[in-house]
């Protein structure tokens, strides 16, 4: 899948600029390698820790189930790098599901989104493209989650 600039009357395609949070050499290796060669689109950078990133990418991919973070670390995280990076979208790939409370608490902090580590790679593919283009993307779990509570003052 290509995303498309129209310029002068011409359509380009355009890269975007991933830069893979990952603490763990062989999947840091293993994802860029695998994302990159899946859509020719995507441009990935790996670094253990979001401190080493030196530019602004289009995308930061949070790898947390290498990390093993834990729901306090996942805060932790989202601040670090919404504070360092409050206008780059944020993503981060975790192998549970989160709870419907730290999942929002990421969301209103400036997070963009999370993919469970057990879907496709294609999914992740279209995740990266709708946090670049502004959206958000959040498991189907957590879309029914916020569809059947109740609302306050309704």
């Amino acid at each position: 899948m290509t995303i498309n600039a129209h310029m002068n009357g011409e359509t380009k395609a355009f890269s975007i600029h991933v830069v893979l949070v990952d603490n763990v050499l062989l999947t840091q290796e293993a994802l860029a390698l695998v994302l990159q060669n899946r859509d020719k689109d995507l441009n990935v950078s790996v670094v253990a820790n979001s401190k080493e990133i030196t530019e602004s990418p289009d995308v930061i991919l949070v790898n947390g189930k290498s990390h093993e973070l834990t729901d306090a670390d996942i805060i932790n995280e989202a601040t670090h790098i919404r504070e360092t990076w409050p206008t780059v979208p944020r993503l981060i790939i975790l192998e549970r599901t989160l709870p419907a409370n730290t999942a929002l608490e990421a969301l209103r902090m400036g997070w963009h989104g999370y993919f469970p580590a057990n879907e496709r790679l294609e999914l992740l593919i279209m995740a990266i493209r709708i946090v670049k283009l502004g959206g958000i993307f959040v498991p189907s779990e957590l879309g029914n989650y916020l569809r059947s509570e109740p609302k306050s003052g309704v």
